[in-house]
């Protein structure tokens, strides 16, 4: 109920009775007002309170995000450019790696192989450097490639006029041209047979080696020996200079190689190298290969212990 209360030398005011359980209440415009005021002020005080917590909390919130934000994209730009570097280095192996797969398809035809794509690089390796092995030790054994820098033959091995005792007669072996003092080498590994004068053959100054698997080189005609007999020579070992010592009607060496007291045309084993490693085999037939590659593959073998 709303009652009008009039007071003198005061303003109206406006009273309202309250019934309830507790009894008959009057309370007066102003009052309300008041504790209106007082909760609203009391509301807004408590939203600005837990708003603030809110917002100091999702400050930190929002703070903790940025800094992981920010710890990530720099562990991705690290990890994007480790990726970039590790791209370019398998770049840069894969090309590594196919210049390494060229260079054994050379040695694989420099050998003799047949290049076998679809077998694992290793392996490839592995029987390349076996099959080169066998090779080089046949090479290093049995003479093969020239006694001296080569510029030329004065006479070749066959039938031929001697030079100085003018009859028909067949020559063991090749005349190679060079100078006085020329360098001669070892044209194999072998121990010096014979170092000295030889009178009897017309070679004046001689020196024989004697090689693996039955084979000799005879070098003739030189100027001074460098090796004595019973030396142990390699080959590619400087052994005497070129001179014309004995009958020589100048200065050359009279180079031969023979296999078993067997003279052999010594041009074949000249020309005789890694490129055109099979053309011996096919040329010079006087000598049983198939048992003397069985022999040298063992005899490497045991080498290789």
């Amino acid at each position: 109920m709303k009652n009008r209360v009039r007071t003198f030398g005061k303003k109206e005011k406006f009273t309202f009775t309250i019934n309830s359980a507790r009894g008959i209440r009057q309370v007066t415009l102003g009052q309300l007002a008041r504790r209106f005021l007082t909760v609203s002020i009391l509301v807004v005080l408590s939203a600005l309170v837990i708003g603030s917590f809110l917002i100091n909390f999702l400050y930190e919130e929002v703070t903790a995000l940025n800094d992981k934000k920010a710890k990530l994209t720099r562990e991705y730009r690290e990890a994007n450019n480790e990726l970039q570097n590790l791209q370019m280095l398998l770049n840069e192996k894969n090309m590594q790696l196919s210049q390494v797969e060229a260079k054994i398809s050379d040695i694989e035809m420099m050998v003799g192989l047949k290049p076998q794509k679809d077998e694992h690089l290793i392996k490839r390796v592995d029987i390349a450097k076996l099959t080169a092995a066998e090779k080089r030790f046949m090479l290093e054994n049995i003479p093969s490639g020239y006694p001296l820098q080569y510029r030329g033959i004065t006479s070749k091995y066959g039938y031929r006029i001697h030079p100085i005792v003018k009859r028909k007669e067949f020559h063991t072996g090749v005349d190679l041209k060079g100078g006085y003092g020329t360098p001669v080498y070892a044209t194999a590994n072998g121990i010096v047979e014979f170092s000295g004068y030889h009178k009897k053959s017309g070679y004046g100054n001689l020196l024989i080696v004697d090689h693996n698997f039955g084979f000799k080189t005879m070098y003739g005609h030189l100027k001074s020996i460098a090796v004595d007999a019973g030396t142990f020579v390699k080959k590619g070992d400087l052994i005497g200079h070129v001179g014309s010592t004995g009958l020589s009607s100048g200065p050359h060496l009279h180079y031969e190689v023979r296999h078993i007291q067997k003279t052999i045309n010594p041009m074949r084993f000249m020309q005789w190298d890694m490129e055109n490693y099979e053309q011996v085999f096919e040329k010079q037939r006087r000598i049983n290969w198939d048992s003397l590659l069985k022999a040298a593959k063992s005899a490497m073998k045991i080498a290789q212990r």
